[in-house]
């Protein structure tokens, strides 16, 4: 277990020891992945590849009884001093590291109807490489020309999905003689090139007046090669959608997504939020396109009690999401695309149904010229020629007829092909 208690008062080391002592118990191997305090007396472990277990009574005892509360109160008081953040009875919330480097979260009072609840995300240091990943080799080569070529990338996927782990093998990627600085709130990556700044973000909580902008504009003065901030979050998205357009390097973050597309629609979302929503939406999409050069999707898949994977199921370049409207009126609309192999099977569903999918194709572009006519879309150039071309008026026609087009109709007027 890495020690990190040099950085604590001696009153948050002793608080802490209880869950520690869970924690680094043989009887779990040292396999815990998470503890979760759900109030007095009531606490679980998440075991790697055996799910969530309730801890023995004995070890638990800790936090039992009347006084339960004032015992998880007292022990967030003191992780929050070590670290000059507000914690009491008007804000009862906290999100650290512990003194032995894991990922704490605490909250007291009547926000919780138990009392209190926290969760101790466990530092585990985990030498994973891209075949434990499940990586395709060809998606191996990608991502490892990417990092190394100076490529920007963001890994895609949810709460324990192996983002920052996989991560932390990709920086291998990065030549030992570039600059490395990354910017954390919560210290998670591991470095071990000999140019390497590690930026600390404080809390919300904090007292300081360092955030998110203030840092990362003093990121940038330092000269990096590349940049690699915590996970994108709302409060964030807009410093670090800078770092992408800085031109300083490259730059490798991750954010909650649960595919490529979604990571780009998030990350729209998320810049909006959070002080770019003056940003027109096309220009956020086309920068996306223009300053990423990977989405990298990760996810968590349990196959049964015991047997859970962590899988990279895309590897897709943005600009391959995303194309151009060829509508009149709307030739700079950046639309998100269905997923290739979808498409693919939804083609081949049409042609077994007898629909050539060129002539539904036709027949939206024909039915969306019609609605600009009629002023029913927004954002279209008045002076746009929107008639219907020999070809969409044909299809129109024929399929307004009933028929499909190749049909042609026997004496009594019903189609044959």
């Amino acid at each position: 277990m890495v020690d990190f208690s040099q950085d604590f008062s001696p009153l948050a080391i002793e608080a802490y020891k209880p869950f520690r002592k869970i924690i680094e118990a043989p009887r779990f191997k040292g396999k815990i992945t998470e503890v979760m305090a759900n109030g007095p007396g009531r606490i679980l472990v998440r075991v790697a590849g055996e799910g969530d277990k309730p801890v023995p009574r004995e070890m638990s005892e800790f936090i039992s009884g009347k006084k339960a509360a004032e015992t998880v109160f007292s022990l967030c008081h003191h992780l929050a001093a070590s670290y000059d953040l507000i914690f009491d009875r008007k804000l009862p919330d906290i999100a650290c590291r512990t003194p032995d480097g894991s990922r704490f979260q605490g909250n007291v009072g009547p926000m919780i109807g138990t009392g209190f609840a926290v969760s101790i995300r466990v530092y585990r240091v985990l030498d994973a490489t891209f075949d434990d990943f499940h990586v395709k080799p060809e998606d191996q080569d990608l991502i490892a020309e990417t990092v190394a070529g100076g490529g920007s990338s963001l890994l895609s996927g949810g709460t324990g999905s192996g983002k920052t782990t996989l991560q932390n093998h990709m920086i291998t990627y990065v030549p030992q003689t570039e600059r490395i600085i990354t910017v954390e709130d919560t210290p998670e990556l591991r470095v071990s090139h000999p140019n390497y700044v590690p930026m600390r973000v404080p809390p919300r909580q904090s007292v300081s007046n360092m955030g998110w902008g203030l840092i990362i504009e003093s990121c940038m003065r330092h000269n990096p090669d590349v940049l690699i901030p915590g996970e994108i979050r709302i409060y964030n998205a807009f410093p670090i959608m800078q770092m992408f357009d800085s031109g300083e390097g490259s730059v490798m973050s991750t954010m909650h997504s649960n595919s490529p597309r979604e990571a780009i629609r998030g990350l729209r979302r998320r810049v909006a939020m959070s002080g770019g929503a003056e940003t027109e939406l096309q220009d956020l999409e086309e920068f996306i396109a223009a300053s990423v050069d990977l989405i990298i999707q990760v996810r968590h898949m349990r196959q049964s009690d015991d047997i859970e994977r962590r899988v990279v199921t895309d590897v897709v370049r943005p600009k391959d999401l995303l194309f151009k409207s060829p509508v009149p009126g709307l030739e700079q609309d950046i639309v998100i695309r269905d997923d290739v192999l979808r498409m693919k099977d939804l083609t081949e569903s049409l042609k077994a149904a007898g629909i050539d999918p060129d002539d539904l194709a036709l027949m939206f572009r024909a039915k969306t010229r019609e609605m600009l006519a009629d002023g029913k879309l927004s954002g279209a150039d008045p002076g746009a020629d929107v008639s219907l071309s020999p070809e969409e008026q044909s299809v129109v026609r024929t399929w307004a007829g009933g028929k499909k087009p190749g049909e042609e109709e026997t004496d009594d007027g019903t189609p044959q092909s």
